[in-house]
């Protein structure tokens, strides 16, 4: 019988890695629920009892913790259990502090059981989603001010501008679950769609744990797959070989696309088993944020690379003092400026 004693340093890794900041009373935690849109903690797993809870959508009444994860991440029961019971093939953090983490050591004991690249994967945009191209401009309806919105936000931040990516491949949302939302899509290297972001368009009411979350993606599920499972390449995708350069947001992969070169956005300052899967026949250049969490989280970034390769190198590189990323910077200094700032690489040792 399969043994379903919970670990609790198991059990916070995973939402940590997954949900975000997480709250610790003991054995019940508390983070950002997969299940609502809400921004607060509204998802309670009880570690003792083996028990999760959505405050809002009221899902988990009944199933326990390993249901989630098996939603979560599109496994088995028994894969599920190995990530946060007691007798999973986890390596112990806290015998070894230098090793990268618990959920990149259990990856890579699992690597032959993981399927690579895009598969079986079965997804559309949202409803009511338009190309910005398609929509007149100046109109009074619901359509066209959020087309003149979103027009207005990317040329802010300079993507619709000199070198940019045509217009045609913006796209927003006006009503239902993603709506007042630019709708980014992913696409595999045969230009098949396999994900999208939308990203919130009114900034001034984004505070932390309150209002619409910035970024909505599809429910992850049997044969739609999770921010983990993808990568956001901006433009066509380069052939084996070339360098690309790694974001954490689409923006920022954009902006490096736009002064001709390789951008591709992980979604967050982490890497998975998957992603890696997705581009492990590139050149690497770690180029996250210049903020704590980005020049902590590219550290790890290239530790976990280098674990994977057998040989070659890992070059870094965070954007210039004043800039917090690479959006920031192509936005304060240009497109020529953002070319030779991102040359500065440096080999990671």
């Amino acid at each position: 019988m399969m043994n379903e004693e919970y670990n609790k340093d198991k059990v916070l890794n995973y939402m940590e890695s997954n949900f975000g900041e997480v709250k610790d009373n003991g054995t019940e935690l508390y983070s950002v629920s997969p299940h609502c849109e809400s921004r607060k903690k509204k998802l309670y797993i009880n570690v003792e009892k083996g028990t999760f809870f959505c405050q809002v959508s009221r899902k988990g009444s009944g199933k326990r913790l390993y249901h989630l994860i098996m939603e979560i991440d599109g496994c088995s029961k028994k894969e599920a259990m190995a990530k946060v019971c007691g007798e999973g093939r986890y390596v112990d953090n806290h015998s070894n502090p230098d090793y990268m983490s618990y959920r990149w050591a259990l990856e890579a004991k699992m690597s032959d059981e993981i399927v690579c690249g895009f598969t079986q994967v079965k997804i559309n945009l949202p409803e009511h989603t338009y190309k910005l191209t398609d929509i007149p401009s100046g109109e009074d309806t619901v359509e066209s001010h959020m087309r003149d919105k979103a027009v207005g936000i990317l040329n802010g931040r300079c993507l619709l501008n000199g070198r940019c990516l045509p217009i045609d491949e913006m796209y927003i949302c006006s009503r239902g679950k993603h709506a007042n939302r630019i709708i980014i899509p992913y696409y595999d290297p045969e230009g098949k769609l396999v994900y999208f972001n939308g990203r919130y368009m009114d900034i001034v009411k984004m505070k932390k744990y309150e209002g619409p979350p910035k970024y909505l993606a599809p429910t992850k599920g049997l044969n739609s797959p999770g921010k983990s499972d993808v990568v956001y390449m901006a433009g066509t995708w380069p052939t084996d070989g070339s360098t690309i350069y790694i974001t954490e947001g689409e923006f920022d992969a954009k902006a490096i696309s736009i002064v001709g070169l390789n951008g591709v956005a992980l979604g967050c300052a982490e890497i998975s088993l998957k992603q890696y899967s997705l581009i492990k026949n590139y050149k690497f250049v770690v180029a996250l944020d210049n903020d704590m969490v980005g020049i902590r989280a590219a550290k790890k970034i290239c530790e976990y690379l280098l674990s994977r390769m057998s040989r070659g190198n890992i070059e870094y590189i965070h954007p210039s003092k004043g800039c917090k990323d690479w959006n920031d910077m192509l936005i304060k200094y240009g497109a020529d400026a953002l070319f030779k700032e991102l040359q500065k690489t440096k080999i990671y040792r």
